[in-house]
């Protein structure tokens, strides 16, 4: 949950349209807003829906997990939310493999408001950008993110690395943060 500019609350969570458990499967990322300090707040609404994205049907495009931030120098409100793409059952965790293909491994996707939440950009895949293929999986939070003075945005971040071989893997979680100075 943040608080916006504008003084609006903003709360994220996995909506599971079609299941209890976590990803993969039929799962978008929604949103409540209070404009009352909590006292009262708008119907959930679903703000990061990868739909079909590369073909597959919604139950097998499943997002959730979500980080939020605020931007406090424009008051853009960013959403960071876990992508998995191609499977609509199983423990995801345990099933990402390592790689950089959506079929393969979990996927790191973006979005962004420019009007305190009312609007959502199409999410954008930034794995590209920021995964090592080594790791079998990795994911922003979930939780809140923050705004540095200097204007860097910060989301915690975990990704699970092979300390073991190939014949012996033994994957371990790690902790980090994820920035960005632009």
């Amino acid at each position: 949950m943040v608080t916006s500019k504008e003084g609006t609350l903003h709360a994220v969570y996995d909506l599971r349209w079609s299941q209890d458990g976590d990803l993969p499967g039929d799962i978008d990322v929604g949103l409540s807003s209070s404009k009352d300090g909590g006292l009262t707040w708008e119907a959930p609404r679903p703000v990061m829906d990868m739909k079909n994205y590369l073909g597959e049907s919604e139950s097998k495009n499943g997002v959730g997990d979500p980080a939020i931030l605020v931007d406090e120098k424009t008051g853009h409100i960013y959403i960071m939310g876990l992508l998995a793409h191609g499977l609509n059952r199983g423990w995801y965790w345990g099933i990402s493999k390592t790689g950089m293909a959506p079929k393969e491994t979990g996927q790191v996707v973006i979005s962004k408001s420019e009007d305190d939440g009312k609007t959502w950009s199409t999410p954008q895949n930034i794995t590209p950008e920021i995964k090592d293929p080594a790791w079998q999986l990795m994911l922003q939070g979930p939780g809140a993110g923050i705004s540095m003075r200097d204007g860097t945005l910060v989301f915690a971040f975990q990704y699970k690395v092979n300390l073991g071989t190939d014949h012996e893997p033994r994957y371990i979680a790690r902790s980090s943060i994820l920035y960005s100075k632009n």
